[in-house]
């Protein structure tokens, strides 16, 4: 079973390692608020950001986590531990049966 981690509306799944098409990212930001300009963002440990070569709803980005652990916050969550590895980053999604549609959770 996959490590798997909710931090408001992002999951993050840790996996083998990034494709080998991924591209370097200069920001430690993982996502940024729709409405409110809050952010979930790397606060310590060491880490590097990645983007897929073709963002989809499975993978918004990958993080990899290169000192023990580094720690994830938002302004309206509870830090989150990230341990040691590598994750693909998803925004998570939720279906409304009133309106019949497949939207993102905004945070």
């Amino acid at each position: 079973m996959p490590e798997l981690i909710r931090h408001g509306d992002l999951l993050l799944t840790k996996i083998d390692s990034i494709p080998k098409n991924a591209e370097v990212l200069n920001t430690l930001t993982l996502a940024e608020g729709e409405a409110t300009g809050h952010h979930h963002t790397i606060t310590s440990g060491q880490v590097q950001i990645y983007a897929p070569a073709q963002v989809t709803e499975d993978v918004q980005k990958y993080i990899e986590v290169i000192s023990k652990k580094a720690s994830l916050t938002h302004q309206e969550h509870s830090p989150v531990n990230l341990t040691q590895g590598v994750y693909k980053l998803s925004i998570e999604r939720e279906y409304n049966p009133t309106d019949k549609v497949i939207r993102k959770v905004l945070d």
